[in-house]
């Protein structure tokens, strides 16, 4: 199925009694539609440990022409530091604003594994040992 758009030049205006003038009736792309499929409460991101979906490069985006070829890449480790913002963050906020965030992350991972709540709180503490701390505490990992 064909789709259409009709577009009036917003300087041209409307023509008398709501009749409209120059327009262009142009094609729009072909509609995608995405079929997705739900397979229970299993992870849908990538990389996971669980055995969810993986990544298909036959889904990747084509290169880009710019001034030179942009394509995604892999960042290399080390090159940036992925803690220390959110480390910053936290750091920066009041402590009745440290302690909801420790408890909405303690209450959302209380319903994963404990082999995954333990990765995570390794995570939260390269950012800060504090929010680390507090959510180990929260989920009864000590």
């Amino acid at each position: 199925m064909d789709r259409w758009i009709i577009s009036q030049s917003a300087n041209k205006g409307v023509a008398n009694r709501g009749s409209p003038r120059n327009l262009s009736i142009r094609p729009l792309p072909p509609l995608v539609v995405v079929q997705q499929r739900f397979h229970g409460p299993g992870p849908n991101y990538e990389p996971n440990t669980l055995g969810g979906p993986k990544a298909d490069a036959a889904y990747n985006e084509p290169p880009l022409k710019i001034s030179g070829d942009a394509d995604r890449y892999e960042q290399k480790r080390g090159v940036d530091d992925d803690y220390i913002q959110p480390g910053n963050l936290c750091r920066l906020m009041p402590p009745d604003e440290h302690q909801r965030l420790v408890e909405n992350i303690a209450g959302s991972l209380g319903n994963v594994p404990k082999d995954l709540q333990e990765k995570m709180v390794a995570h939260f503490s390269k950012a800060d040992p504090a929010y680390g701390n507090g959510v180990t505490d929260a989920l009864g990992l000590t």
